[in-house]
């Protein structure tokens, strides 16, 4: 980024896309039909741009490790450990990791060992073997060096704005963020500081829950209350960790917008909607379809033939729904583990699912 240039920065990618939106939406309705796009980042995407131009231009031979080159490396470190192949182990790590160097806390081998719990001992002896291969390879990751960022604006090894508008921001800033930019200031970089939110001014009463599902049961009926008193009204809920709860976030709100109908399943469209939906591989034709790529006919798991004649998106399964179902009934009777294609179509014929039959060794 040259000298010269005026940043807006934003808290996080999603605001930065919002406040381009707006802008340009402005110049539209000035009546402009060209402009000079303005810069707008999100604060670690300036990060790692200000990691870019340093070392494009500085005498540093180290090479800098991108975040899943560095959760790679944090997973080497730990794997040996009794958290073998489990990713979320890496990724815990590289979180604290982020976080230490985030707010300027003591760094692990610091950390006074008579006072640390296993975990924290761990986490000492991980962050050890992560940066000793860093140290012995060249190598830095991107929060060991965001920390050296303040020190290195303020040798004046990285090229600077000359304006910094901060957009949106309006919980407490981090310690990194403040030395950064105190020390953009010390260099004369111009710091807009009026859009930052006075964080008293905007606080908002807060209600703990004992169990996450309640806490969506009561967003799903303080939605429904909102939209019976304003029929207009366009809610958003923000969920943490909404990959994972898809189903249990649509559980919670049929529960409260269609309790007679809680338990039936509806084709009507919903009054909400889940933006993030399940993977693919998890959709019920889907997995069907997959579960029967994957069988080998000469040995099939129990579960797994049972889940097969079960499926209802095979030839048949309406006019031979009873017949199927009595067939998973014989198979959970009598049937070994382990069986292979011509043993499943000689059940299913047994009970009047020729079709299925059919299916299986064709």
């Amino acid at each position: 980024m040259s000298d010269g240039d005026t940043l807006i920065l934003t808290p996080t990618a999603r605001l930065a896309r919002a406040e381009l939106q707006r802008l340009a939406a402005e110049h539209v309705a000035a009546g402009e039909g060209a402009w000079r796009q303005p810069v707008v980042l999100a604060f670690p995407t300036w990060l790692a741009r200000l990691r870019e131009d340093y070392f494009l231009h500085a005498d540093d031979a180290r090479i800098p490790l991108s975040a899943d080159q560095a959760l790679v490396l944090w997973r080497a470190v730990i794997d040996h450990q009794v958290f073998v192949g489990e990713p979320r182990v890496a990724e815990l790590a590289a979180g604290a990791w982020r976080l230490i160097h985030e707010h300027d806390l003591e760094t692990p081998e610091r950390w006074p060992a008579l006072t640390l719990s296993d975990d924290a001992r761990a986490m000492r002896d991980w962050s050890a073997r992560f940066e000793g291969l860093c140290r012995q390879r060249g190598w830095v990751d991107e929060w060991t060096f965001a920390a050296e960022l303040p020190a290195r604006i303020g040798a004046g090894d990285i090229a600077l704005p000359q304006t910094i508008r901060l957009q949106g921001f309006e919980l407490p800033p981090t310690p990194l963020f403040k030395q950064v930019l105190e020390a953009a200031r010390r260099r004369g970089v111009r710091i807009e500081q009026d859009t930052i939110v006075d964080q008293a001014a905007t606080a908002w009463p807060v209600t703990v829950f004992d169990h996450s599902s309640d806490e969506l049961v009561a967003a799903a009926r303080w939605a429904r209350l909102t939209l019976e008193n304003q029929p207009g009204a366009r809610i958003a809920l923000v969920v943490a960790d909404l990959g994972g709860r898809v189903a249990e976030v649509d559980r919670a709100f049929r529960q409260v917008f269609d309790p007679p109908g809680f338990a039936l399943d509806g084709q009507r469209a919903e009054p909400w909607h889940v933006s993030l939906g399940l993977p693919l591989a998890q959709w019920p034709m889907v997995a069907d379809a997959l579960l029967m790529l994957g069988l080998v006919p000469g040995r099939m798991a129990h579960p797994d033939a049972c889940r097969w004649a079960h499926s209802p998106f095979l030839d048949g399964a309406e006019g031979e729904q009873r017949a199927r179902a009595r067939l998973l009934g014989r198979l959970a009777d009598s049937v070994p583990y382990w069986l292979d294609a011509r043993e499943l179509a000689r059940q299913a014929g047994r009970v009047g699912a020729e079709r299925l039959g059919g299916r299986v060794t064709a």
